[in-house]
């Protein structure tokens, strides 16, 4: 059962089923996530959206509000295209936007209260799934003899989540003790 992002299986194959082809050209959208350990909360949420067009993020994500810690860890996701030229600003430039959309929506919240950062940066966040999106999957069970292939692509009309990775796990096993 392959669950790496799907544009990445036909480099594993020399030679690729015409059918498999179409995953070289599946379009994802980007992220850099910005990870911040602080010494205090700056809501009661797990996830706070965002819709303010002077930050460039779709919400703050509160992990220590979901499962308590001492250093309170917030995630910071700036989703856009890889190829968009924000997505090769440095660390220190992500994190400094960061601090500044948690400065915006708490003002008493200072430079002090950071502990640590880190910047991740993913190709494959999330599928851009457009009209006849689920035609142009191959099936999850591939030509390829054993070959089971799923990522986040399969969710789709569903979001991200771990409901849906339980869900679309619970499928593949049922699919394959039943054959």
């Amino acid at each position: 059962i392959a669950t790496i992002p799907l544009p990445y299986l036909p480099q594993l194959f020399e030679q690729l089923p015409s059918s498999l082809k179409v995953l070289e050209n599946l379009e994802n959208v980007a992220v850099a996530c910005v990870i911040l350990k602080c010494k205090r909360a700056i809501s009661e949420n797990f996830w706070m959206n965002v819709n303010d067009e002077q930050m460039e993020i779709p919400g703050i994500i509160e992990f220590s509000n979901l499962n308590p810690l001492k250093e309170k860890i917030i995630y910071i996701p700036f989703y856009m295209h890889r190829a968009h030229s924000k997505y090769q600003n440095s660390d220190e430039k992500f994190i400094q936007e960061s601090l500044q959309c948690l400065q915006r929506v708490d003002s008493s919240f200072e430079k002090t209260d950071l502990l640590g950062s880190r910047v991740f940066r993913y190709q494959y966040a999330q599928p851009v799934c457009e009209m006849g999106y689920l035609d142009k999957l191959p099936p999850i069970k591939s030509e390829i003899a054993g070959l089971y292939m799923v990522d986040t692509s399969y969710y789709y009309p569903e979001d991200r989540s771990q409901s849906e990775s339980i869900r679309l796990a619970q499928r593949i096993v049922k699919q394959i003790i039943q054959e």
